[in-house]
This record gives C-alpha cells, sequence and structure tokens, in this order.
C-alpha cells in the first residue's frame, strides 16, 4: 500500500508558524515573570534564539524547501524588477481574491519578525537606517537567490513588502517607549542599549 506524502501548504505552516510563536510567547513571559530579574534577559535570549532557530527553519522551507507554495514558476527563472507591477495585477479582478490577500499578506508578514527579534541580538541594528539598509540588502540577495535556484520568481513587490513588514516591526518593537519596556521588564541588559530615534 502507497502511503501519499504529506505536505503543508503555505498558509498551514504559516498559521501553525503562528500558532506556536504566539503560545511560545505566552508562555515565555509567564516564566519570565517568575524568573528573578537579574538572570531575565539571559533567560529570554535564550528563549529567544530557540525561537529564532524555529522560525528561520520553517522560512528556509518556504523559501526554498518543500514546502508547496503554489510556485507557478517553480523551475524557471522568471523575474519583474519593475515596483508595484505585480500587486496592480492583483488589482484587475482575475485573481481569486484569497490568493491575493495570501500574497500580499503572507509578504507583508513572512520577515516582520525580523524587525523586532534581530535586534535584541545586534546592538547595531537597533539603530533604523543600518537595519533598513541591511535588512534591504538581505531580502534582494533572497530573491536572487530563489531566482537562481529556480524556487521562486524574483519580484521586486515581495521586496517591497517584505521590508515594509520587516521596518514596522522594527518601528513598533524599537522605539524610545519599547526600549525603556524592554529594559523596565528586565529584557535587555543595561550593557545592550543604545540610543534610539525618537
Amino acid at each position: 500500500m502507497i502511503v501519499p506524502a504529506y505536505h503543508f501548504d503555505q498558509t498551514g505552516l504559516l498559521k501553525a508558524v503562528l500558532i506556536i510563536t504566539v503560545s511560545a510567547f505566552l508562555g515565555a513571559v509567564f516564566w519570565l515573570l517568575g524568573t528573578p530579574f537579574e538572570k531575565r534577559a539571559r533567560t529570554f535570549r535564550v528563549l529567544l534564539t530557540i525561537a529564532t532557530v524555529v522560525y528561520g527553519i520553517c522560512l528556509f522551507e518556504v523559501l526554498f524547501g518543500s514546502v508547496d507554495v503554489t510556485r507557478k514558476n517553480a523551475g524557471i527563472q522568471s523575474y519583474s524588477l519593475v515596483p508595484f507591477r505585480t500587486i496592480r495585477a492583483y488589482s484587475d479582478g482575475t485573481v481569486n481574491t484569497s490568493v491575493v490577500i495570501e500574497n500580499l499578506l503572507g509578504n507583508f508578514l513572512l520577515f516582520a519578525p525580523m524587525g523586532a527579534v534581530a535586534p535584541f541580538f545586534f546592538e547595531i541594528l537597533r539603530e533604523r537606517k543600518i537595519f533598513c539598509a541591511l535588512a534591504l540588502l538581505g531580502l534582494c540577495m533572497v530573491e536572487f537567490l530563489q531566482f537562481v535556484t529556480g524556487r521562486g520568481s524574483m519580484d521586486i513587490d515581495d521586496v517591497i513588502l517584505n521590508l515594509a513588514g520587516a521596518v514596522l516591526f522594527h518601528l513598533l518593537f524599537w522605539n524610545k517607549r519599547a526600549e525603556a519596556f524592554w529594559d523596565k521588564a528586565g529584557l535587555i541588559e543595561d550593557e545592550w542599549d543604545v540610543p534610539l530615534p525618537e
């Protein structure tokens, strides 16, 4: 008897990651509240490292792995370097609304956690200009690798949406008020602090 191989589609994988992430975050918060204040930053960093590794594996699977992400052009080297061409194409009504929402929202949220998490590990990424420049460079490299490996099309609109999500999360998680909260909660150590824009 042949058992068919089971695989996640992109939506299923992202939903599973979201549920696991939210549950892990809530569990971590309750755990950290019971941790002595002076040990919270190190404990939080360990938990964040584990969560980041899981997120990175899932991200790799979605971008380059065996996960079915409905790549129409899989194995074909295609590209679009005209900004908003793909996004505008979604507005002509020929593409199913659920597919449009999934693609736009999926690309917006795919790299958003990086805007929140990366600055916990690298102080320099708390400076907005440096974060934006390195995020843009990294996203362009991801798109180029997808093009070279034939695991998807190279689309400037993906970069725009990915970058928008990452920058929004950076704005939300790394401003003066947010950093003051992280510090007061004992989630970052004083020596990690750097001046942030207003």
